[in-house]
């Protein structure tokens, strides 16, 4: 067998891992050598001497033999810093240069397609060799290439108007597309299980019915983007804007959407069971019948959120404000509730059994015929809360911080 040539950029990357060691051995063995060449102990030559005319000649110093290490060390320094600049010159050049090459062989092919076998003409015809071809080599061109070269791929296929029906219902699971531009797109029944596409910007995209499990989304632009009955199961959306987006009868099971903008959004219908919301805005969104139940949304904004009926069985809505919120015929059952603020909200035939509504604001709350049997309202502010046919007993409604000119159970009305 023939003996294998050295790999030089395998020892370049050794003398890097290990540059601080290599140099602490030369500057150790520099130090001893002057050490004892000098004759440098303390400070004190002991290669002191006198001529023989009887002049004095002191022997070499500590600091000559520091400037003997400080020389080659910088030297040693500076060479090594630039072979490494150099080294990472060359790979970022050589990375460009693949990049250009995926992407000239990508339209070099798509242009033959389009000159040769008509692609454009295969836009409606499904199964189409000529369109699956394509659309594998889109997915395969995309996947090697950096976000630069993905988003220059993007640019082109959108120029050619071929973005959308080379896209629609593409493979592209445990793909990384983090901040590619991806807005405006037709993405239906795309599968992007486990990809990472956190950064990405899909704002006004359809990916109705697309598959995004266990996908990175954290701080994507999603705004407006068409999401219906997708499913976003386990995917991390935190900090996603989904401000207007559509997520009816999205799946959202166990999903991380804290601190996600979905001011405005469309989520009726959509199950977001064990999805954690903390600190995300539902202000103003569509939640009606939507499924929430062991969902976290504590410290979330749900003002002026439509919760008709929707379903929160167990939920946690610690802080959470709610003011202005219509929550008819919701199901709060076990619910946390505390120091929540609920003022002004229409909670009428809610079920709130067991519900912890301690320290909660319920001013002015409209809890008509409600079922609060065992909910505990310790220091709840009901000042002029409305309860006619509430289900309510006395003893809890005597825990209450305040019940000023509220309307009882009964019609009668606090003092």
């Amino acid at each position: 067998m023939a003996p294998r040539k050295p790999d030089g950029n395998n020892a370049i990357r050794w003398i890097q891992t290990h540059f601080w060691s290599l140099l602490g051995v030369i500057v150790l063995t520099i130090l001893t050598a002057s050490a004892i060449t000098l004759g440098v102990i303390n400070g004190t030559g002991i290669l002191d001497n006198y001529d023989s005319i009887g002049i004095f000649h002191p022997g070499k110093t500590l600091w000559d033999g520091l400037q003997l290490i400080l020389v080659p060390a910088a030297i040693i320094t500076a060479a090594l810093t630039i072979t490494a600049t150099l080294r990472q010159q060359r790979e970022i050049n050589a990375a460009k240069s693949r990049r250009d090459d995926l992407l000239q062989s990508f339209v070099d092919k798509i242009g033959k397609m389009l000159i040769e076998n008509e692609l454009a003409k295969t836009k409606d015809l499904q199964g189409s060799p000529v369109r699956e071809y394509a659309r594998a080599l889109t997915i395969t061109t995309l996947r090697g290439l950096d976000t630069e070269g993905q988003n220059a791929l993007l640019q082109f296929l959108r120029d050619a108007r071929l973005a959308d029906f080379l896209l629609i219902s593409g493979g592209l699971e445990g793909c990384t597309l983090s901040k590619a531009s991806l807005f405006a797109l037709n993405l239906s029944n795309t599968v992007f299980g486990g990809a990472n596409l956190a950064g990405a910007n899909f704002s006004r995209s359809d990916l109705s019915n697309a598959t995004l499990t266990y996908a990175r989304l954290d701080g994507a632009d999603l705004s407006s983007a068409n999401l219906s009955r997708a499913d976003l199961s386990n995917a991390n959306l935190s900090r996603a804007d989904l401000s207007r987006a559509n997520l009816s009868r999205a799946y959202l099971i166990s999903a991380n959407m804290a601190f996600a903008n979905c001011r405005g959004g469309y989520l009726n219908g959509a199950d977001l069971n064990g999805a954690d919301l903390s600190g995300a805005d539902l202000s103003r969104a569509d939640l009606t019948r939507v499924d929430l139940t062991k969902a976290n949304l504590s410290k979330s904004s749900l003002i002026g959120a439509n919760l008709f009926e929707a379903n929160l069985n167990g939920a946690n809505l610690f802080e959470a404000k709610l003011s202005g919120a219509y929550l008819g015929g919701v199901n709060l059952t076990g619910a946390i509730l505390k120091g929540a603020d609920l003022s002004e909200t229409n909670l009428n035939e809610a079920i709130l059994s067991n519900a912890d509504l301690s320290s909660a604001n319920l001013k002015g709350v409209d809890l008509t015929r409600a079922d609060m049997s065992g909910a505990r309202l310790n220091n709840a502010d009901l000042t002029g809360g409305y309860l006619i046919g509430a289900k309510l007993s006395e003893e809890q409604w005597k825990q209450a911080g305040s019940l000023s000119i509220a309307v009882m159970p009964d019609g009668s009305r606090h003092p």
